[in-house]
């Protein structure tokens, strides 16, 4: 997935948040995050997913129909 920083704006909008909050929740700069927000520089995919992931707004991947499960791995 391309995060474009249209996605990543629309991403934090969407939370609620500003980018001093957003910069916060994903432990880096607001510098950084601004840069990330006007294309200066890409966000780490990682990263993208941390943010969703702690505003409840990403849903987990699950393998298709069919596929292995790792070990020890439960849904």
């Amino acid at each position: 997935m391309n995060i474009t920083p249209d996605v990543i704006r629309a991403a934090r909008m969407r939370a609620g948040l500003n980018e001093v909050q957003a910069a916060a929740l994903v432990e880096t700069s607001l510098d950084c995050w601004l840069d990330w927000e006007c294309g200066a520089a890409r966000m780490p995919y990682g990263l993208y997913e941390l943010f969703l992931a702690k505003t409840h707004m990403g849903q987990p991947k699950r393998p298709a129909s069919g596929a292995k499960k790792p070990k020890g791995f439960a849904y």
